[in-house]
């Protein structure tokens, strides 16, 4: 997950940076003072999830969301703030979430938990091995087999790259 904080106050954005990385010890965060540096990375880098703080100086943090969206529709927007006058502007905005200073972790992961375009993480999806020994992969871990000869019957599948095979042959090829 690729996360992204914006503070223009250096002490606010390292007490959010601490409680994102409490909250998402797995995620990737990349911290920033000013509005217009977040939306050049957001250009270039997808951002899954935007921590901002509303009143900031320069650009507002209403108008970096609105930015942002426009980057990519799917951003999950959570405005970080000290006030609470602001709740309305934000969920017209469509955002994910709304924390009051100060931040703890446990409220950055509850937010994390209900992002209103939930975050995927790709698949790996399915790696045939052929060299060496015969390994099939699922999501990056080895596929267990219960029966050897079902291993067999997959090798000589993928051997056959999608031929028709009748049962006749299967036998003659397992148990010659």
């Amino acid at each position: 997950m690729n996360i992204i904080a914006v503070d223009d106050e250096r002490a606010a954005l390292w007490t959010l940076e601490q409680g994102i990385l409490g909250a998402a010890k797995q995620a990737h965060l990349t911290c920033f003072t000013q509005g217009q540096d977040a939306l050049d990375y957001a250009a270039t880098t997808p951002v899954d999830v935007a921590f901002l703080d509303i009143e900031m100086a320069g650009m507002n943090g209403l108008f970096l969301a609105k930015r942002l969206k426009e980057i990519r529709a799917d951003t999950n927007i959570i405005f970080v703030t000290g006030h609470s006058s602001y709740s309305c502007d934000a969920f017209n905005i469509h955002a994910s979430g709304y924390v009051m200073k100060p931040i703890n972790p446990e409220r950055i992961a509850l937010e994390l938990d209900n992002l209103r375009a939930p975050v995927r993480l790709p698949d790996e999806g399915v790696r045939i091995q052929c060299f060496g020994n015969f390994e099939v992969f699922v999501d990056g871990k080895p596929m267990v087999f219960v029966r050897s000869k079902s291993k067999e019957i997959l090798a000589y599948l993928v051997d056959r790259r999608g031929a028709s095979v009748s049962k006749k042959e299967l036998a003659a090829i397992l148990w010659e």
